[in-house]
């Protein structure tokens, strides 16, 4: 496995803050009126209720905040005048979703309508503009069509709008674009061969350019708070099986409920996670936008991987994790019997053992055992990491004096440097607030004064700095 996956795969954090609220609407179109021209979908209104179900039980989402577009309200006014709701609901600091599932497709560029105030002549360098297709769409040879489709430059004014929103007041909320559907290309023969459909119609391709580009220009909205997340690149298509729905909603889905992503992991983390999975042999996911934003407004809740036993003695156990993935010398690990899926279920509770450094490496750990139990249950044990144990490790900070006199700073992980002396972290007093951020300028905690999410912030990168030390020793550049 290549070095930056590994860090990747060990984003997780200590704690966990509530964040800012998640507001979403969802729609996912497949039972579509002109079957001629637009094969129907079995997966997008699945695809749907996992999204969200995603979001309300890994990221607290409110259920009251998330709307889901029924298919026959799916229509261009429809799909328009829902994310028009959006906007005019949505509140500054909030994170704001808008999930498409369904069939996409690419038209020319035109002059807008006289009456159209959200759409605009912004000429790609193709000429084309990416669509997501409504339910009555018609199909492209019909002379309404232009006039059927949700154009992207409809999404890039409801991005413009909707950034004002979630940050105006100076609050740092976000806007997030998920689509699960084509844009360009010719019809991949090889997903018909595996019982795949594809979404996109034929005859839209007929009627545009296979070597299309089709980014669409954000620049309007700036550089920072939104992201837009898509199935695939612009010459390829978005596949659904039988099976699971849309493949790049089951590998969001995936990545979402991933417990390697924590509140520290960005959609940067999450497109890595998705680009992983197994399902993509021709589909690249695609994100732009500010990748390295919180994802979700930093509201997942951490979830603890299981370990497995390798073998077991009645004093000790060898366990299948080590320093690599934060299993080090001195954490605490809680032993159930095999098939336990939380910590809490303490009926099936075995006992608790402490990691040592005699047989512990990058990749197993030797942990002694803090009581007794059958050795035939501890073979089969399933591990839950209670307590991770850093050791020394301090986080070297340049402190600005203006920084200094907040007296935040009071942690046993800080070390307080000079600037330009090796300093990893840089604080500074903002507007009465502490803001942290490092070396590289990526901000680890927007501005603050509550001390708790201070010392958070700190033992994340503590821990962060540990594990990116243990990646970047020789012996873990060749793990496979």
């Amino acid at each position: 496995m290549k070095k930056l996956l590994v860090l990747a795969l060990l984003l997780s954090s200590f704690g966990w803050a509530d964040g800012p609220d998640i507001r979403a609407v969802m729609v996912g179109v497949g039972a579509y009126q002109n079957t001629k021209s637009w094969e129907p979908l079995e997966g997008p209104p699945g695809d749907v209720e996992k999204v969200k179900k995603a979001l309300v039980d890994r990221f607290k989402a409110d259920p009251s905040k998330i709307t889901i577009l029924t298919q026959d309200q799916a229509t261009r006014a429809g799909l328009e005048g829902a994310v028009k709701k959006l906007i005019a609901e949505a509140q500054p600091g909030e994170t704001v979703i808008f999930f498409y599932a369904g069939h996409g497709c690419a038209v020319p560029n035109r002059e807008p309508p006289s009456n159209d105030s959200w759409e605009k002549n912004d000429p790609e360098e193709d000429g084309l503009d990416e669509c997501i297709i409504p339910i009555d769409a018609p199909g492209p040879n019909d002379p309404t069509f232009p006039d059927s489709v949700v154009r992207d430059d409809f999404i890039e004014t409801a991005l413009q709008q909707l950034i004002a929103k979630v940050r105006s007041g100076g609050k740092q909320g976000s806007v997030v674009f998920i689509f699960d559907s084509c844009h360009s290309g010719t019809i991949s023969r090889s997903a018909s061969t595996l019982g795949k459909k594809v979404r996109t119609g034929g005859a839209c391709h007929q009627q545009v350019r296979s070597d299309a580009t089709l980014t669409a220009s954000r620049h309007a909205a700036g550089g920072e708070g939104w992201v837009v997340l898509s199935a695939c690149q612009a010459h390829q298509t978005a596949k659904e099986d039988p099976t699971h729905g849309g493949d790049f909603t089951h590998a969001l889905v995936s990545g979402l409920e991933d417990p390697r992503l924590g509140p520290d992991s960005s959609y940067l983390d999450l497109l890595r996670l998705i680009g992983a999975n197994t399902f993509f042999y021709d589909q690249t996911p695609m994100g732009e936008g500010d990748l390295k934003l919180s994802l979700l407004g930093g509201k997942a809740i951490p979830r603890q991987p299981t370990l497995s036993v390798v073998s077991a003695t009645p004093n000790s156990v060898i366990l299948d994790r080590g320093r690599l993935l934060g299993v080090t010398p001195g954490s605490r690990v809680a032993l159930y019997r095999v098939g336990t899926r939380s910590p809490d279920d303490q009926s099936k509770k075995l006992c608790e053992a402490v990691v040592g450094e005699s047989g512990t490496d990058l990749y197993r750990a030797n942990a002694a055992l803090q009581g007794s139990a059958p050795i035939e249950d501890l073979r089969s044990a399933v591990g839950f990491v209670m307590e991770q144990n850093f050791g020394e490790v301090a986080v070297e900070v340049f402190v600005d004096p203006k920084a200094e006199s907040l007296g935040l700073l009071d942690d046993p992980v800080v070390k307080k440097v000079e600037r330009g002396a090796g300093a990893e972290v840089l604080a500074w007093n903002d507007n009465g607030n502490l803001r942290l951020e490092r070396a590289t300028g990526e901000v680890i905690l927007p501005p603050t004064k509550e001390p708790a999410l201070i010392h958070r912030a700190l033992k994340g990168e503590a821990r962060r700095l540990y594990l990116q030390r243990m990646v970047n020793q020789p012996q873990s550049l060749d793990v496979e």
